[in-house]
């Protein structure tokens, strides 16, 4: 454990100047978890953060200029219907590359302006939001190369290849995963469909050119 309660519903993370890995799950009565000083950065190295059925109130990177180092993040299990706004990722805006937002069982609206602001985001995964119904209208970050979804039904009712209203938002990205589908545009501005599954997953699909985009 990388944590010290101070008794008023608030952690402290100890100075950890070489961690790169940080989850922080199952803190209901968590109110916030302060990761740095007023000197200094108390994880300067993190990459990567897991957050995980804690309260939506409070976000642990969106006031902190210190998380410059940030890539990966994934976030599980809030309570929250619109997610994200423009004021949610702070620091985060220029370095994250992945962003997974995973089991938002009440989340119906993805904040374009939040999206936005990810100006190096690579990977997209929105996975078990079951009343998810569309994509922005202000569209995805030009950065984007790769969009996962699932267990997304009414958003995937909409991204439906060639017949979805939203499939025109996604058809442009060089690799879209949809329930294990697989869809990469090809030449003549039409698109190839695998079956991620059937083909033994992703390792299997060394012909892709775009695979080289998956840098965990």
């Amino acid at each position: 454990m990388i944590g010290q309660p101070t008794g008023r519903g608030e952690a402290t993370i100890l100075s950890a100047p070489n961690l790169e890995f940080l989850t922080i799950a199952d803190c209901e009565k968590v109110k916030a978890v302060h990761i740095e000083t007023q000197r200094e950065a108390l994880v300067p190295k993190l990459q990567w953060l897991g957050v995980s059925e804690t309260p939506s109130k409070w976000i642990p990177w969106r006031s902190s200029p210190r998380f410059s180092q940030l890539r990966w993040l994934e976030i599980v299990r809030p309570l929250v219907e619109r997610f994200p706004s423009d004021e949610d990722f702070g620091s985060l805006s220029t370095s994250l590359t992945t962003l997974i937002i995973n089991d938002f069982p009440k989340l119906r609206e993805l904040d374009g302006r939040g999206l936005q602001s990810l100006t190096s985001l690579q990977e997209l995964c929105i996975w078990n939001s079951p009343e998810l119904e569309r994509l922005p209208k202000e569209g995805l970050p030009p950065s984007l190369g790769v969009l996962f979804i699932g267990g997304c039904p009414k958003l995937e009712e909409r991204l439906k290849q060639k017949k979805g209203r939203d499939w025109s938002v996604i058809k442009h990205l060089p690799c879209v995963v949809i329930n294990g589908l697989l869809f990469v545009p090809h030449t003549h501005g039409r698109s190839v469909c695998y079956d991620v599954e059937a083909s033994g997953g992703f390792r299997n699909l060394v012909f892709i050119s775009f695979l080289p985009l998956f840098q965990f």
